[in-house]
């Protein structure tokens, strides 16, 4: 492993770790006024996929490699962290402010875990299409140094 894969794994970390820290804060203060009701979802929800979003932006275009391949290393390595970090929080003495009293991975995963499941669209959407950006620029830039030839 060299340094840019270090600094990669880093910063993987670091936008997982911030997704997560975004969210836990949102449940947080929302636990605390509405319970676990629709309207807290929904808004822990478009805030978790607003910085995921924002992180893939930030993220992918500096990837020289395969950008699907990444998108998706990237997704996976986002939704282990977040319930790794989830189940880490819930199962301790914290879980209780959460309506954690005996903490399960099942009663979990059914109730909370599932929600983490739009990192890996936005994920693996966001590596296709960075990809597919990537090959139309390069298909222009090819296109033009041909035009420019002919000129």
């Amino acid at each position: 492993m060299n340094d840019s894969d270090s600094l990669r794994w880093l910063e993987i970390f670091g936008y997982g770790f911030l997704i997560w820290i975004v969210e836990i804060l949102a449940r947080a203060a929302l636990y605390g006024v509405q319970g676990y009701s629709d309207r807290a979802l929904v808004v822990i929800m478009i805030l978790g996929l607003t910085v995921a979003s924002v992180a893939t932006i930030l993220y992918l275009p500096k990837c020289t490699g395969n950008r699907r391949l990444e998108g998706l290393v990237m997704a996976v390595s986002w939704a282990v962290i977040c319930v790794g970090l989830d189940m880490l929080v819930f199962s301790s003495g914290l879980g209780r402010n959460f309506g954690y009293e005996q903490f399960d991975a099942e009663k979990y995963l059914a109730r909370d875990g599932w929600i983490y499941s739009y990192l890996l669209i936005v994920g693996i959407c966001g590596g296709f299409l960075s990809h597919a950006s990537d090959s139309v620029q390069r298909r222009a830039e090819g296109t033009k140094a041909v035009m420019d030839n002919l000129h």
